[in-house]
């Protein structure tokens, strides 16, 4: 559906999960996009490297029960176009006010790409209330210290991040961690094994859903 930035927040507390959806051919990732959806999550990222990703987007936003977003659009004006199809939520490779502007015109949470204290400060200039975190290679135990030298921003935590340290990320502040090869890996798409696909989504959406039923018992 055409989500609002309160519908983005209101998902991510159900469940603090991304599915990316990435695939070399665009049946493919339709294919993995269903089965993610199959699975329970509600939250895509249509990857830019999708050949005619845009497509994509068109096909998913219909859905009433799904918010779609965009991951590394090449440009502001790839990502508007997404934004204008029905994406939400847009998550960068790096900041670009461009975008920003974008994002804000059309009502859609805009997610910088950062990893330096020099990329945090010019998110935060350019008015981001989330950032996306990538690559997130240095581990969980990096992320305190980023939120203390900028405080008040949501992070979400790059697809690199394995399943398994979902709930690592999600102790020290993430606010949710996107999810590509620990959902769609390229060998399940390699094989086209998406029973498989679905059993991981199913398994990652679950641990998310526990996550957030966790967190709410505790505050």
């Amino acid at each position: 559906m055409r989500g609002t930035a309160r519908d983005f927040e209101h998902a991510l507390d159900a469940a603090p999960a991304i599915a990316l959806v990435e695939a070399e051919r665009i049946d493919l990732a339709m294919h993995a996009a269903s089965a993610c959806i199959a699975g329970g999550h509600r939250l895509l990222a249509v990857s830019a490297r999708v050949p005619d990703h845009l497509e994509l987007v068109r096909a998913l936003v219909p859905r009433h029960d799904l918010l779609v977003g965009v991951c590394m659009p090449a440009s502001a004006a790839d990502a508007d176009a997404a934004m204008a199809d029905g994406a939400c939520f847009v998550l960068g490779a790096d900041v670009d006010a461009e975008m920003a502007a974008a994002a804000s015109a059309r009502g859609a949470v805009w997610l910088p790409g950062v990893v330096t204290p020099g990329e945090l400060r010019a998110a935060q200039a350019a008015g981001a209330t989330h950032v996306h975190l990538y690559p997130a290679l240095a581990g969980p135990q990096m992320l305190p210290l980023l939120r203390r030298a900028a405080p008040g921003l949501a992070w979400v935590i790059g697809g690199t991040a394995p399943a398994d340290t979902m709930e690592a990320w999600m102790n020290a502040g993430a606010r949710a961690v996107v999810l590509d090869e620990a959902i769609a890996s390229a060998e399940l798409l390699a094989a086209g094994d998406m029973m498989a696909v679905r059993a991981r989504a199913a398994a990652t959406h679950r641990e998310a859903s526990r996550l957030s039923l966790k967190a709410r018992g505790a505050s």
